[in-house]
C-alpha cells in the first residue's frame, strides 16, 4: 500500500466520479482505475461500488477512507512542522476547545506552555463538540478540551480523561429580578425568559437535569443559541436569564455587567475533560499543555491537589 494510492482513493471519495477525480489529480482515468484496483488486490477487499452517476465507497471503503484521511492529515502536519523547524520554530501543537469551556483556564495554561517553549507555535480550534471530535479522529488536532456526554459517547477510538466537574450558574444582568438572590431554588426559575444552548448540548442537558431531578419540567427557551458572544449581548440588553459556567463570564462579572447566581441542587451538572485518540502517545508539547491545564485547575480550585494523577496512553 502506498500513500499515493490512498490519496487517489480520497480524491474519488471527494469528487464522486473516477473522471472528476482523475482530472483533479492530473492523471488519466485508466491510470486512476488501475491504482485503485491494485490497492483493492493488495487489501483483498472491494473499496468502491459503481453506480449510474458515479461511484460510492463500500463498507470497507468507508473504513479505509477514514484511516486515509487520518494518515493524510498526519503527513500534512509533519510537513508543516518540518517547515516550522526550518524557520526556527521549536514545534507545533494543535488542539481544540469547545465553546463555553474553561475559556479562562486554557489561555493561562497555553501562556505557561509558551513561556516554557518560546519558539512553539500553537494552533487552537474552537467550536462545538460535534465539530471537534471529527477533527480529533482525523488527526487534525491532537486533543480537545470539551464537556462529556458520557463514557464512550465518542466511539471506541476516543479516550475521555476527566478534568473536573463543572457547575454552571444562572446568569442575568444586575437589574434583573433574580439578581438580588445569593442562591436560587429550581422552583424560582420557571417563569423566566431563557436564552439557552441547543437541546443536544452538554450544557443544556445539565440545565434540564436540575429540574428533572426534582420531577419538575425544564423551562422552555425563548432563544436558543450556541454563541457565547450573542448570549452575553442578549443578557446585557434585556431581562433574560441564561445558564453558563462562571468562568465564561469572568470579565463581565468583574466589570459589573452580569451577575452569576448558583442554583441549589445535588445534581452533578456536567463533566469537563480532555479527549484524545486511543493508542496514540501525545507529543511532548501536548503533554506539557495537559499538565499546565491541570495545574491551573488546581490553583483555581476546580480539582483537588492530588486528584488527577498523570495518565498514560490507552
Amino acid at each position: 500500500m502506498e500513500l499515493r494510492q490512498l490519496n487517489h482513493l480520497l480524491a474519488i471519495a471527494e469528487k464522486g466520479t473516477i473522471g472528476k477525480a482523475a482530472e483533479s489529480l492530473g492523471i488519466s482515468q485508466p491510470a486512476l482505475t488501475k491504482s485503485i484496483r491494485t490497492l483493492e488486490n493488495e487489501l483483498q477487499i472491494k473499496l468502491l461500488e459503481r453506480r449510474p452517476r458515479g461511484v460510492i465507497p463500500t463498507t470497507y471503503g468507508h473504513s479505509v477512507i477514514a484511516h486515509a484521511r487520518s494518515v493524510n492529515s498526519h503527513m500534512q502536519g509533519l510537513s508543516s512542522e518540518l517547515q516550522a523547524l526550518r524557520a526556527g520554530v521549536a514545534g507545533i501543537i494543535r488542539f481544540g476547545m469547545a465553546q463555553g469551556v474553561a475559556s479562562r483556564l486554557l489561555p493561562r495554561a497555553t501562556l505557561r506552555l509558551i513561556a516554557k517553549n518560546p519558539n512553539l507555535r500553537v494552533w487552537v480550534t474552537a467550536g462545538a463538540v460535534g465539530r471537534l471530535v471529527p477533527l480529533l479522529k482525523a488527526g487534525e488536532i491532537e486533543l480537545a478540551v470539551t464537556p462529556f456526554f458520557g463514557s464512550g459517547t465518542y466511539g471506541s477510538e476516543v479516550v475521555e480523561d476527566l478534568l473536573f466537574e463543572d457547575h454552571p450558574q444562572i446568569v442575568v444582568r444586575p437589574g434583573h429580578e433574580l439578581a438580588r438572590y445569593a442562591e436560587l431554588q429550581p422552583q424560582q426559575l420557571d417563569n423566566q425568559r431563557w436564552v439557552l444552548s441547543g437541546v443536544d448540548t452538554p450544557l443544556r442537558r445539565a440545565f434540564d437535569r436540575i429540574f428533572t431531578s426534582q420531577s419538575l419540567p425544564p423551562p422552555k427557551a425563548v432563544i436558543e443559541s450556541d454563541s457565547v458572544i450573542y448570549t452575553k449581548a442578549i443578557l446585557m440588553e434585556a431581562d433574560f436569564a441564561a445558564f453558563f459556567p462562571r468562568d465564561e463570564i469572568f470579565v463581565e462579572e468583574k466589570a459589573g455587567l452580569l451577575r452569576c447566581i448558583p442554583v441549589k441542587t445535588n445534581v452533578s451538572t456536567r463533566q469537563i475533560g480532555i479527549l484524545r485518540r486511543r493508542g496514540e502517545t501525545l507529543s511532548p508539547f501536548a503533554r506539557q499543555l495537559v499538565e499546565a491545564t491541570k495545574a491551573v485547575c488546581r490553583e483555581e480550585g476546580y480539582i483537588a491537589k492530588d486528584e488527577l494523577p498523570s495518565w498514560e496512553p490507552s
